[in-house]
């Protein structure tokens, strides 16, 4: 009989080439944790830190050494993340170094209630605890109740997608008789902008009024302005 000397080195080669992908497989899987690396996608306001989600993570320098990428849950690590009331996405990978990475995606506020505990209103209309870490630049809101959220979300999402409003609006203030007025920059009177409705046609008389006071230079001589009125603004002059 004789021997097929090529079959019995592909065979040969295949068993060292499984051999090897497994001996190489279990060292990786084996391979103890190096580090972390946090990305933050959303990195110009941070109201939470990165020793934050270390500790969500469940890893801490000291224990780090002794954990293996065999022995990680990537999803419940995630979970872990997303339980935290600042974070609104949250993504965990091993990489074949040994780190341990976290993309985490921070929820963003649109305004700052006052109220008898403080707390932001977010870009998808839920409330949001305020950071130990970092106070947002945003308008301020008062004189609401929680029932009102969705009211005003439609004014808070329209500043803040507007570079005119997001640069002048400081205040928001809900009045008695249920609608709404604003506080301006270099604006001393208050603007009552009623219901939140028709906004575009009360916005884009403001913008009308304010680009026309700023050339007179009278912005500072009015005491009320008053968007309430459908394609007009209603003004009262100080004295």
């Amino acid at each position: 009989m004789k021997i097929n000397w090529n079959h019995i080195k592909t065979f040969a080669l295949f068993a060292v080439l499984v051999f090897s992908y497994g001996f190489s497989a279990q060292r990786n899987s084996a391979r103890k944790l190096e580090k972390i690396n946090v990305i933050y996608t959303n990195d110009a306001q941070r109201f939470i830190t990165e020793k934050t989600v270390d500790n969500l993570l469940i890893v801490n320098p000291d224990s780090l050494q002794n954990q293996t990428k065999e022995s990680l849950d990537l999803n419940r690590l995630e979970q872990s993340l997303l339980s935290h009331p600042m974070l609104k996405g949250a993504e965990v990978y091993l990489e074949p170094t040994g780190t341990l990475g976290a993309i985490i995606t921070q929820r963003e506020p649109l305004a700052r209630v006052f109220a008898e505990k403080n707390y932001y209103i977010d870009t998808d209309g839920l409330e949001m605890p305020l950071s130990i870490n970092y106070s947002a630049r945003v308008p301020v809101v008062a004189g609401i109740n929680k029932e009102d959220i969705d009211k005003i979300y439609p004014l808070l999402q329209r500043i803040a997608s507007d570079e005119f409003l997001k640069k002048h609006v400081v205040a928001i203030e809900k009045q008695k008789n249920k609608g709404y007025k604003m506080k301006l920059r270099r604006l001393t009177a208050d603007v009552e902008l009623g219901e939140v409705e028709k906004l575009d046609l009360k916005i884009n008389n403001l913008k009308a009024f304010y680009k026309k006071a700023l050339q007179e230079e009278v912005l500072e001589n009015y005491k009320s302005i008053s968007l309430k009125f459908d394609n007009q603004v209603v003004c009262v002059k100080n004295g």
